[in-house]
């Protein structure tokens, strides 16, 4: 394949691409600004002369057999950089904070370890999705603080985070996203959730306690709750009726409320089995 230093835009996804990805070529791709190589079975390491492609501002990897860790990329161009799905180890680089334009990053699913990078919320990432990991450590709470007026997506699932969800949220910020379902969370639900106006909240299985804040969410646009499988207690707010018989789901089952019922819209079973006093 004869890769040029005046090709602008790459859309090889959906192949049946094999082999690995070759350091010299991509080296030579300088004015590349956008490279799509999803959902084929390239296989070994994401090479490091990536950075030379200082024009690149989408790169999109995901769905492949990659290994290896997560390399450097140009400081300021990109925009998009999704390698999730893949089989890439290692920690979340800090660098990648050095992505000042950086509004969608995608790392699920792969097998990444260590914490989190506080530094990520200096890049102002828009929607960012680390589910699927190892991750330990806690949410970084600067990514509740950056400075915007569009929505933000987090998705933390599927690790092994410990700590609480971050209660020090600016005012205002619009997550219409943030699932941190399957984790170890612990703590309460902070009332500073209802300043987000998320349309999906989900925590189900951690170890979350208290009772549910009377204006925890924003019942004007919640679609979408789960908050299953945790240790809360008490009763569901009155004011969350409507909200929960529209909702396109919401599940409040295992838990340890005193309502014989959640009024949900869907199907409901009410256990304690994780209520530590029964």
């Amino acid at each position: 394949m004869l890769l040029t230093r005046n090709l602008y835009d790459l859309n090889l996804e959906a192949n049946s691409f094999n082999g690995t990805l070759s350091a010299s070529k991509i080296s030579g791709m300088t004015n590349a600004e956008k490279i799509n190589l999803g959902f084929n079975e390239i296989t070994g390491e994401i090479p490091d002369t990536f950075v030379k492609c200082t024009m690149l501002y989408e790169l999109k990897l995901h769905s492949n057999k990659l290994t290896g860790t997560i390399p450097t990329f140009p400081k300021y161009e990109v925009r998009i950089l999704d390698l999730s799905n893949n089989h890439l180890s290692g920690t979340i680089p800090s660098q990648l904070s050095y992505l000042t334009m950086l509004e969608q990053l995608q790392l699920a699913n792969n097998k990444l370890t260590g914490t989190i990078p506080e530094a990520l919320g200096t890049a102002h990432v828009l929607f960012l999705n680390v589910s699927g990991n190892a991750l330990t450590g806690r949410i970084p709470v600067a990514l509740f603080n950056i400075k915007t007026t569009r929505p933000l997506t987090y998705d933390f699932s599927h690790n092994q985070l410990t700590g609480e969800i971050p209660s020090e949220i600016r005012d205002p910020l619009y997550v219409d996203t943030l699932k941190v379902e399957d984790n170890q969370l612990t703590g309460t639900l902070p009332e500073q959730l209802a300043w987000l106006e998320m349309t999906h909240f989900t925590c189900n299985d951690n170890h979350l306690t208290g009772t549910i804040p009377l204006d925890f969410v924003n019942d004007k646009y919640m679609q979408w709750i789960d908050v299953s499988n945790n240790e809360l207690t008490g009763t569901i707010p009155e004011g969350w009726k409507k909200t929960l018989k529209k909702a396109q789901k919401c599940d409040f089952s295992n838990n340890c409320f005193d309502d014989p019922e959640p009024m949900c819209n869907s199907n409901f079973t009410r256990t304690d089995n994780r209520c530590p006093s029964l």
